[in-house]
C-alpha cells in the first residue's frame, strides 16, 4: 500500500481521489495492524481531501468517515466514535438518501457506539 501510495502521489497528485482512496487504503492496513499512530494522520489527510475535493456529502468522504469511526471502534472510544458514524450516515443519506443500507447501517452503528459510551 505504502508503494501504490507513493505512486498515486507522484503520477495524480495528493488531492486526486484516486490518492486519497488509496491513503484510506494504507490507514485501514495500518488500523487493522494496531499501528493506530501511523494511521491517525492518514485518515486526517483523506477525510480532508475529499470534503476539499468532493464535499462532505460524497460517498467517498462516507466512507472515510466510516473507517475513521472503526478507527476510534477498535479502541473503545465510542464518543468519537459515534460523531464519525453520524458524518458518514449524513454522506450517505445525501448521495442514496436515508432509507439505503449504508446510511442505515451508519446510524445504527452510531447509536451503538453511544449506548457503548453510556455505559462506559
Amino acid at each position: 500500500y505504502r508503494e501504490a501510495l507513493d505512486g498515486r502521489r507522484r503520477e495524480l497528485g495528493d488531492a486526486h481521489p484516486d490518492t486519497l482512496n488509496s491513503t484510506n487504503g494504507l490507514a485501514n492496513v495500518l488500523r487493522d495492524q494496531g499501528k493506530y499512530a501511523e494511521a491517525e494522520p492518514l485518515y486526517r489527510e483523506a477525510l480532508d481531501g475529499f470534503r476539499r475535493e468532493l464535499g462532505d456529502a460524497h460517498p467517498h468522504y462516507g466512507d472515510t468517515c466510516k473507517f475513521y469511526a472503526e478507527f476510534f471502534e477498535k479502541q473503545a472510544m465510542f464518543s468519537e466514535a459515534a460523531s464519525y458514524y453520524d458524518q458518514a450516515a449524513h454522506a450517505y443519506e445525501q448521495s442514496y438518501g436515508a432509507d439505503h443500507e449504508e446510511t442505515r447501517d451508519a446510524r445504527t452503528k452510531a447509536d451503538a457506539c453511544r449506548s457503548k459510551a453510556a455505559d462506559a
